[in-house]
């Protein structure tokens, strides 16, 4: 006995999971480029945290505001990625007619883009955690003196160079 989904689409479980796989590496590489530019643009704004807490900011408002920015590029992302799909399904499922007249008509319906605006917050979430910690740490520093730069600190290298190592896996 062979189900229905076997007879119209054969042996594709493999293959499906094989793109599945891939399409999540690609989501951590992209997730941990995002990351690496949010650090160093935080690394370099250093002064700019030292100078919100000296004026009142507190540890919560430096944390919103490094979220909000990754939720603003997440959002961003998100929507090209929706459009891309939008565009991009009926060109792919043009490339074999077959498999297209057996599937019939598809659509990004709400369980699809409510699944994505899930992963995309939680990525934001997560991919603002480390830039946040650091925000926080140089703004309870109280800055330093103006004009005057110091070296990166352990600490700092050692994270970039996780995630350096993590993207090139």
């Amino acid at each position: 006995v062979v189900t229905l989904r076997d007879y119209q689409f054969g042996d594709r479980r493999g293959p499906l999971l094989v793109v599945g796989a891939m399409v999540a590496l690609l989501l951590l590489l992209a997730a941990t480029d995002v990351t690496s530019f949010t650090l160093a643009r935080t690394i370099a704004r250093g002064d700019e945290f030292s100078v919100r807490v000296n004026i009142g900011a507190g540890s919560g408002d430096l944390f919103r505001l490094i979220c909000l920015e990754m939720s603003v590029i997440y959002a961003i992302a998100l929507v090209g990625g929706l459009v891309v799909a939008i565009v991009g399904l009926p060109m792919i499922l043009s490339l074999d007619p077959d498999t297209a007249r057996a599937i019939g008509p598809l659509m990004l319906d709400w369980r699809v883009r409510g699944i994505v605006c899930l992963v995309a917050a939680s990525l934001a979430v997560v991919s603002g955690l480390l830039p946040a910690m650091h925000a926080l740490r140089a703004g309870e520093s109280h800055g330093r003196p103006g004009g005057t730069r110091a070296t990166r600190s352990r600490r700092t290298t050692r994270h970039q160079a996780m995630l350096v190592g993590v993207e090139t896996m």
